[in-house]
């Protein structure tokens, strides 16, 4: 939670927020984004940077599997 306070009429209010399951930042997911659920019964929360990082990381390995689901190295990759 963070508290707002408003300097010109003295008035305070409290804003939820959230902290990452990965940084530990405090992030509010109605404002800014990022995401809030589970995986398999362990309660995660990510920041919009730290869903974006894996969104990529899964983007970048979705490819890199066979049929068999195992990794394989590209062509393309062997001449980088």
């Amino acid at each position: 939670m963070a508290k707002i306070i408003k300097l010109h009429t003295k008035e305070s209010y409290d804003t939820p927020s959230t902290e990452c399951s990965i940084c530990r930042c405090n992030f509010n997911p109605d404002a800014e984004g990022g995401l809030c659920g589970s995986l398999g019964i362990l309660p995660v929360q990510f920041c919009p940077t730290c869903l974006s990082g894996i969104i990529s990381m899964v983007e970048f390995l979705w490819d890199k599997r066979d049929e068999d689901g195992k990794f394989k190295i590209s062509d393309d990759d062997e001449n980088k």
